[in-house]
């Protein structure tokens, strides 16, 4: 019950973000530039972390349970497409809602199968 709760609070804020993201409109691939902390719930296996840097150009590598990860992604109306190309996670697509300041946002994410099965935030610790 505690899993759905918290599901279904996630979903509503990323809901809410996702219509500022539409809205705003003001961002690019330079928008994510630097390092993220990120922490989520996944839907079918609980709680993770790791972290990701994007380097404002459409790559981004990172670290989720010890499996590196690296990919691509692009930008359009402050919503980022990424698509992981490489390790453990390779065939997954998120779709990010940012804010305009490139300072946060959250995210979703599908796996290979296109399910939908995990929400996160991530704010950013270091630029460039």
């Amino acid at each position: 019950m505690k899993k759905i709760v918290a599901s279904l609070v996630a979903v509503a804020g990323l809901v809410g973000i996702q219509q500022v993201a539409v809205a705003g409109g003001h961002c690019n691939l330079e928008t994510l530039h630097g390092t993220y902390l990120w922490s989520g719930q996944d839907l079918t296996s609980g709680g993770e972390a790791g972290w990701e840097y994007y380097d404002g150009e459409g790559n981004v590598v990172g670290s989720s349970g010890g499996q590196a990860y690296a990919g691509t992604y692009t930008v359009k109306g402050c919503i980022a497409t990424v698509t992981i190309t490489s390790g453990a996670s390779a065939g997954e697509v998120d779709v990010n809602y940012l804010s305009p300041s490139g300072e946060n946002f959250v995210w979703s994410s599908t796996g290979q199968g296109g399910t939908e099965y995990r929400v996160a935030r991530e704010n950013l610790v270091s630029a460039k």
